[in-house]
């Protein structure tokens, strides 16, 4: 494990287990180090598909991220909860951010995408949306080009389409475009489905030899929509590539 892998898997060891003890004692987030509010609050009020831990849990782990050191992809983002959490009140981290959607489900009145973009005009500040490129696309459309123009992603979030071979392809598709240590978070872990396509996925991977995974959490809730909780699960891996480089550190 190289110093990197070490320090990205202390922070979030410490944020997963704050945020664990608090959904048993059904008590809303914690707020003292190493957390940290998302900001402005009301960010916490966004229509969304998560709950308020992993609200948390985003902005927290991306607040310790040294100036300008994190290149953030996410597949999935409806109105934006959980890319919103993560970038607002710390979009000096972030030196791009790349975020995809085709708004092909859940958005019966067709109206996400003008919501989401009300939405960053309100809450991401002008440098922040300058660093963020927002493809209106299926995740599988996006180009090699469109995903490499800029430093390997070190965080990577998916909550794409849900079916057991979308998320085998969520890591063997885009593990090339991640960086020598990477965080990737899951959504919707409780889902059978969602756990056997990532595992299928990951392992893929360690038997070709191209990856190790450091260290895994995967945080079950009580239920499909538990505020108090983790909203549908979330699994959270911290990868490296084998023999790597140096970059994509904290």
């Amino acid at each position: 494990m190289n110093r990197s892998s070490k320090h990205i898997t202390t922070i979030i060891e410490t944020l997963v287990t704050l945020l664990l003890w608090f959904s048993e004692l059904q008590l809303p987030s914690p707020t003292r180090e190493p957390y940290r509010l998302p900001s402005p609050p009301a960010l916490l009020k966004i229509e969304g598909m998560s709950s308020s831990h992993i609200r948390h849990f985003l902005h927290s782990l991306m607040s310790q991220f040294s100036r300008l050191s994190l290149s953030y992809l996410e597949v999935g983002v409806y109105r934006g909860s959980t890319l919103l959490s993560s970038m607002s009140g710390n979009e000096d981290r972030f030196s791009r951010s790349v975020a995809i959607d085709n708004f092909a489900e859940f958005d019966d009145d067709g109206q996400n995408f003008a919501v989401l973009n009300r939405n960053l005009e309100a809450f991401i500040s002008a440098s922040g949306n300058d660093r963020l490129t927002f493809l209106k696309k299926n995740c599988w459309d996006a180009t090699p080009e469109e995903l490499r123009a800029g430093a390997p992603f070190n965080v990577y979030l998916y909550d794409g389409g849900h079916d057991e071979i979308d998320h085998f392809y969520a890591i063997v598709g885009f593990y090339e475009h991640l960086a020598d240590t990477a965080i990737v978070i899951v959504d919707d872990y409780n889902q059978q489905r969602v756990r056997e396509g990532t595992r299928r996925g990951l392992d893929h991977l360690v038997e070709r030899g191209e990856l190790n995974i450091v260290h895994e959490w995967e945080v079950l809730s009580r239920w499909n929509g538990d505020e108090l909780g983790w909203h549908d699960g979330v699994a959270v891996f911290v990868l490296e590539r084998r023999q790597a480089g140096n970059n994509g550190e904290l």
